[in-house]
């Protein structure tokens, strides 16, 4: 259910976005990018509430084993809250296709995953003997540091070079066809 709903998100903002910078309409897409988030967000927050509210009984959906409920729950919190922070990058990943971003978001993804994330688990794991635990505390850092980080990317581009850049790839595109078309 959570990555359906942000995957929904993740297209939406993607092709509302892309559209608006094909049209050239830089405007229209900020709009859209903002909209999305405004109701991306408030809809994870409200997920998120209701499973931690009802954590409990979710669990009985998988398993009637007392303790391996009572061994997920002690990690609930943490695995909702990184849920949250990966709906909404998951978003955020539709934006940065839509603006053309996703070199510089790779090396965004690659250092919050493996110079941040990874560390911390063995920190956190090893270390500090947090356990099963420490996966999941790593793992909420490196994907809170790639949703700021993506955020900031997007809020600071210029989407205009979007726009540029889409109309050089359309310039292609047609360049590659008309020759095509002379081949045959």
């Amino acid at each position: 259910m959570l990555y359906l709903t942000a995957s929904g998100f993740n297209q939406a903002g993607c092709c509302l976005v892309g559209q608006c910078i094909g049209k050239e309409d830089v405007t229209e897409a900020k709009k859209y990018y903002f909209q999305t988030l405004k109701t991306a967000v408030p809809f994870f927050f409200v997920v998120t509430a209701v499973l931690l509210a009802s954590g409990r009984q979710v669990m009985f959906l998988l398993t009637d084993e007392e303790p391996v409920i009572d061994l997920v729950m002690t990690a609930l919190y943490i695995q909702l809250i990184g849920a949250f922070i990966d709906m909404t990058l998951a978003t955020l990943t539709g934006i940065v296709r839509a603006l053309g971003l996703q070199n510089q978001a790779m090396y965004i993804m690659l250092f919050g995953n493996y110079c941040l994330a990874l560390p911390f688990t063995w920190f956190f794991a090893f270390y500090l003997g947090k356990g099963y635990r420490a996966l999941w505390a790593s793992s909420l850092i490196g994907i809170g540091f790639n949703t700021i980080s993506l955020l900031v990317l997007i809020q600071f581009s210029d989407w205009n070079k979007a726009v540029v850049a889409y109309k050089e790839r359309l310039r292609l595109e047609e360049e590659r066809r008309s020759f095509l078309s002379k081949q045959k």
